[in-house]
């Protein structure tokens, strides 16, 4: 195994794949999150074995309609707070688990805040700043440039 390696598994396959990985030494767990591609989601974790140093990022894709995984808190104790949080941001449901308590919204909260299908509640009941410069005289505010972006780039 070389100093980092990626292992894309199916989901039916993440529990035991990680099960391996702990076996070979590797009982650090450094994180576990999701990242939410629109049309599935990705569960990734990063395992670390400490006396050698080698890592292993461990990939699985869930479809985001019901993203459904094994929880790996068996193995992992550190885990459990990951899970917990990817849970309730991403709305994946992992199995075996005995705390499905949220850890940062309100119990009452239904979707999950970090899906891109969510709408962002301040973006529902306030106008983007600047979105009604014209209101206010667009010459009384300078337009801000990104950083880097050099006036002559911009066509006026």
């Amino acid at each position: 195994m070389s100093r980092s390696d990626t292992v894309t598994v199916a989901p039916g396959e993440w529990a035991g794949r990680i099960s391996g990985l702990v076996g070979e030494g590797m009982t650090w767990l450094d994180f576990l999150t999701a990242i939410d591609r629109l049309d599935t989601i990705e569960v990734v974790v990063r395992l670390v074995d400490p006396a050698s140093h080698l890592a292993a990022l461990v990939v699985t894709v869930l479809p985001a309609g019901e993203p459904v995984l094994g929880s790996i808190t068996g193995l992992l104790p550190g885990a459990d707070w990951y899970e917990r949080e990817t849970a309730e941001m991403f709305g994946v449901r992992f199995t075996g688990r005995l705390d499905t308590r949220p850890l940062l919204t309100r119990s009452g909260d239904t979707r999950p805040p970090l899906l891109k299908s969510t709408p962002l509640p301040a973006r529902l009941d306030a106008d983007w700043p600047g979105a009604d410069a014209e209101a206010i005289g667009a010459s009384a505010r300078r337009r801000a440039r990104p950083p880097g972006v050099l006036e002559t780039w911009e066509s006026s």
